[in-house]
C-alpha cells in the first residue's frame, strides 16, 4: 500500500489513518479531497467545534491555533505572520469552512488566501489597505454597512456624501460583491 494522503490537509498520514465516517450530521463533504482517510490531527479538529466557532490562525510551529478576536482580524490581515501560516475567519460560526484552508500554508505576506465562512478569499494587502481606509471614511460619514455591501446608496446617505456622491457611489458599486470587500466589511 502506497502513501495515504489526508482528505482534509492533503498531508501524508504518518500514523494509523482514520476512515472517513463522519455520521449523519456532517454536511460538508464538498470540502473534502479525494481520499478515504483523514489524519489524526484533522479528525480531532472535526470533533472539536472550536475550529468552526472561532476565527483563528496558525503557523507551522504552533501546537494549537490562536483565536482572533473581532478587533484583531483587520490588524492580522494587514500584518500576517512572517512564518508560513493559514487562517479561518467566521462570523456565522456554523459550518466547517476551515477545512478549505487546511491544505495551504501561506508564505507570501502581500497576497495570500484565507478561508472566510465557506469560501476562499484572496487577500491583497495593498488593495485591502485602501478598502479599509475607504470603509472607515464612509462609516464616519454615517453610511450604512448594508448600503456599502449591496452597492446601493440611499437618499439619506447621498446627502451625507454631498458633492462627491457619483464618484463614491460608483466606487461602492464596483466594490459590492467583491469577496475581499465583504470580508473587510464583516470586520469593520
Amino acid at each position: 500500500m502506497g502513501d495515504i494522503i489526508c482528505g482534509i490537509c492533503r498531508e501524508k498520514i504518518k500514523r494509523e489513518p482514520i476512515k472517513k465516517n463522519f455520521g449523519e450530521k456532517f454536511m460538508s463533504y464538498q470540502y473534502l479531497f479525494d481520499s478515504d482517510y483523514i489524519c489524526e490531527r484533522c479528525y480531532e479538529r472535526l470533533k472539536n467545534n472550536w475550529f468552526r466557532y472561532h476565527s483563528w490562525y496558525e503557523t507551522k510551529d504552533m501546537l494549537f491555533p490562536k483565536e482572533l478576536k473581532k478587533d484583531e482580524v483587520i490588524k492580522f490581515l494587514l500584518n500576517p505572520p512572517e512564518k508560513p501560516f493559514r487562517a479561518y475567519l467566521t462570523k456565522k460560526k456554523r459550518k466547517h469552512g476551515w477545512i478549505l484552508v487546511m491544505p495551504y500554508w501561506e508564505t507570501n505576506r502581500d497576497v495570500y488566501r484565507v478561508a472566510f465562512e465557506e469560501e476562499i478569499v484572496w487577500v491583497d494587502r495593498k488593495e485591502m489597505r485602501e478598502m479599509v481606509k475607504f470603509a472607515k471614511e464612509m462609516l464616519e460619514k454615517g453610511i450604512k454597512k448594508r448600503e456599502m455591501l449591496r452597492g446601493e446608496i440611499g437618499w439619506n446617505s447621498m446627502k451625507k456624501i454631498g458633492e462627491k456622491y457619483h464618484e463614491v457611489s460608483d466606487k461602492i458599486k464596483k466594490l459590492a460583491g467583491n469577496p475581499l470587500w465583504r470580508m473587510v466589511m464583516a470586520w469593520m
